[in-house]
């Protein structure tokens, strides 16, 4: 492992931050924006264009790439805390390093996924099984590397350059994540059409191992301390001065700390159960776009429209939370997202219905993206956020992975997915109630 060595990792190599002509994190919106968007092929937008082709390809039932879907994720997720304190140890900058061109890997596997299934399928004597087998093995690759470590890194790199403004910078950047993810299902659906679904996986494997891990090289780093620069690029106010007083952090939380809070459990309940509902929903777009009566291309196109919506929303959010109490936030997140998905159950126009989910879809998605990655520096400190944030992602990860079985599991049984879509309604509308008692932990550290 020469490669991460300590000289290659200096804050000065291969260039120092503190000589740029202005404040460097600024810039690592820009660098930790990219480390994001290379996460797209293991995220549900990415791997819900490639699911009937796993099913075609691979001879298997929506209910079985469902589930290996599930086992893959959840596998994943229950390893990521580790990660996380392992991020706190290494840096931001080795880990997504490190991601990226795991991840990069994982698609040039997957993309020859089908003759590994093929070959242990006859030493086995058991096609199935064997697919079944290798299909899981690259979920968990995928989503590991993809939605669990390069995500984590990027966004707490960023957070941890700002203070005052990071709601702002994160805004500017959930502003192109939200775009390049909701464009990303009709942009990889091109690319398959145009490369075929081995082609595809192939260019972005090549692309993300290589080019988006020398990328992370050259300009991620930690923090700005080890740069030789403060947070927001200048001296923090002294608390007196401070307008708002959920920017002043007292004390940085242990991750056991910050597990005793309420308020960590219901933001990270709340980011995890949108990850579920779009996480399922991404995951089966085509087939719930055939029970509502709306095409395969239409409903890709729906993600594009929402991103329009996302980008208004993300300013806002990227504003409003230097502000406001991050609690309101939340609640309205959870009220979209109760919108959302009673919309399916309630709206028997199609055009009101596809309004519908792009507002909300919009909305809730901005919300999800920004607040995700300010509360918990925010709210526990710097210090330890790999942890803490590592074990919050697990938990998203975790619900990702449920949210498409259960619904293949309730189309299957039923025939379609209006009953689960209502029970997500309901759930939503519940945790909008408990959201307002999310108020942040720091203010009970003030010194009296």
């Amino acid at each position: 492992m020469g490669l991460l060595k300590r000289d290659w990792w200096h804050p000065e190599v291969p260039f120092a931050p503190k000589k740029f002509p202005f404040f460097y994190g600024w810039f690592l919106v820009f660098a930790a924006t990219v480390g994001v968007i290379a996460s797209i092929p293991g995220q549900t937008m990415g791997v819900g264009v490639f699911t009937d082709v796993l099913i075609e390809n691979f001879n298997l039932t929506r209910q079985q790439v469902s589930l290996a879907y599930l086992i893959g994720t959840l596998a994943s997720g229950l390893v990521l805390p580790h990660a996380g304190r392992l991020l706190d140890r290494w840096g931001m900058r080795k880990g997504a390093f490190l991601a990226a061109f795991f991840l990069g890997m994982s698609l040039l596997y997957f993309s020859q996924a089908d003759h590994l299934a093929r070959a242990l399928g006859e030493i086995l004597r058991a096609e199935t099984v064997a697919a079944f087998g290798i299909v899981l093995l690259g979920f968990f690759f995928i989503r590991y590397w993809g939605q669990g470590v390069l995500t984590l890194a990027s966004r707490n790199m960023a957070g941890k350059w700002f203070n005052r403004y990071r709601g702002i910078a994160i805004g500017f950047s959930s502003v192109t994540v939200s775009i390049t993810f909701s464009a990303s299902p009709s942009l990889l659906n091109l690319l398959v059409e145009t490369l075929g679904w081995r082609g595809a996986w192939s260019v972005l494997g090549i692309g993300i191992g290589f080019g988006v891990a020398l990328f992370i090289w050259y300009f991620f780093r930690d923090n700005p301390e080890e740069c030789g620069l403060q947070m927001d690029g200048r001296d923090p106010l002294p608390p007196e001065q401070e307008t708002n007083e959920d920017l002043i952090i007292y004390r940085d939380y242990q991750r056991a700390d910050a597990l005793r809070t309420y308020a960590f459990w219901i933001f990270t309940i709340g980011f995890s159960w949108h990850a579920l509902l779009f996480t399922a929903y991404a995951f089966h777009v085509v087939d719930i776009g055939r029970f509502v009566g709306i095409g395969r291309q239409e409903m890709f196109l729906l993600f594009f429209y929402a991103a329009f919506v996302s980008v208004v929303t993300n300013l806002a959010a990227g504003w409003l939370s230097t502000y406001i109490r991050l609690r309101n936030l939340l609640i309205l997140q959870n009220l979209t997202l109760g919108a959302f998905a009673l919309a399916f159950v309630y709206t028997e126009s199609l055009f009101l219905l596809k309004v519908i989910v792009v507002i909300s879809m919009g909305i809730g998605g901005g919300l999800w993206g920004n607040l995700n990655s300010i509360v918990y520096p925010r709210f526990f400190g710097r210090q330890h956020v790999g942890a803490i944030s590592g074990f919050a992602m697990s938990a998203i990860v975790i619900a990702s992975a449920l949210g498409p079985y259960f619904f293949s599991l309730y189309e299957g049984f039923r025939g379609d997915y209006q009953g689960i879509f209502l029970l997500c309604g309901l759930v939503s509308l519940l945790l909008a109630v408990g959201s307002f008692w999310g108020l942040n932990p720091q203010r009970k550290e003030k010194p009296q």
